[in-house]
């Protein structure tokens, strides 16, 4: 196990490697429930919602990091596609690029944290209750909505995202997934963890933040941005008929190797965007993979929820190799 993976258990929220069986539906469901107080609801606030150790939302939570994280396996373990097409490198970034987003989303969510697209069903339930406890029943649009958890009060923190013009939903995503990193920057450096190795885990992320806040504000959303232009504008020559001086050795490997690869050893250095790319999306996969093991491997009951689906494809995945 990488060293990396005793950093990442200060970012865990309190009770998640106890979690034996997921909720199906994860926190949408757990909202359609409807089995909870509302403490506070405005619309410069948000809403902070209060649940009974019965409700507990932990195993709705544990169903969402399981399905992101073994969609980030899968997508990562089909970015190489072995065809007669040798130079073509416009779906490994793809595809790779939705592995290292399926993995922040996991990373985030194992760290009490989520973007959560609300749809009627949702709005509609926590309406009804934001309204009986005496709060204007507007306040609850459809739309992408920031949650965290905190286990130890029972408080769920709900807010509206907004999308900032010519930016997708995505960005709201990367721009959490910054905010996580720092903080477990932080919580490694106020020595919560092993000493040893602190000053390489800062040095490790903060590369990888280097490159992934390369966006003109540096939200960390660069990598959202070198996806659009490849898949949307063919930019960077990795179309045919291929107009790339790349070195396809390095950044097939970089990319095969992104779900068995130790996150303390990448090397960042790059000659160009499209290695910057691959090697901070195959950083994060390897930090979400690293921890998603790490988190199965300490649980505190006889089974963890990883055996719903991300177990079982690890195990299909080493059987291929």
């Amino acid at each position: 196990m990488s060293s990396i993976a005793e950093g990442m258990r200060q970012s865990w929220i309190y009770g998640i490697n106890g979690v034996e069986k997921t909720s199906a539906g994860g926190l949408k469901k757990w909202i359609e429930n409807a089995s909870y107080r509302v403490i506070t609801a405005n619309q410069t606030n948000g809403i902070v919602l209060h649940y009974d150790p019965e409700q507990d939302i932990l195993p709705f939570l544990a169903f969402d990091i399981d399905r992101m994280q073994s969609a980030s396996l899968e997508s990562a373990a089909g970015a190489i596609e072995h065809s007669a097409l040798g130079r073509s490198l416009a779906w490994l970034v793809v595809r790779l690029y939705y592995s290292a987003f399926y993995a922040a989303h996991s990373l985030i969510r194992i760290g009490g944290q989520s973007c959560t697209v609300f749809e009627d069903s949702q709005k509609n339930e926590l309406s009804r209750i934001v309204q009986a406890y005496g709060f204007p029943n507007n306040l609850v649009t459809t739309g992408l909505h920031y949650i965290q958890i905190d286990p130890q009060s029972r408080q769920v923190f709900i807010k509206k995202m907004r999308t900032r013009p010519g930016l997708g939903s995505h960005a709201n995503v990367w721009e959490i997934h910054k905010n996580w990193a720092l903080e477990a920057i932080n919580k490694v450096n106020a020595g919560y963890s092993l000493i040893e190795y602190q000053a390489t885990f800062e040095t490790q992320m903060n590369a990888c933040l280097a490159i992934t806040s390369r966006d003109r504000n540096g939200r960390g959303i660069w990598l959202s941005q070198i996806r659009n232009d490849v898949n949307y504008q063919h930019t960077h020559g990795v179309w045919y008929p291929y107009t790339h001086k790349l070195d396809l050795d390095v950044i097939k490997r970089s990319a095969s190797n992104s779900i068995r690869i130790d996150p303390m050893n990448v090397d960042f250095t790059s000659k160009n965007e499209i290695e910057a790319f691959v090697k901070a999306a195959a950083f994060i996969i390897g930090i979400s993979n690293v921890t998603s093991a790490d988190l199965a491997e300490k649980k505190v009951g006889k089974h963890s929820f990883f055996n719903a689906g991300t177990n079982p494809l690890r195990r299909l995945l080493r059987a291929a190799h």
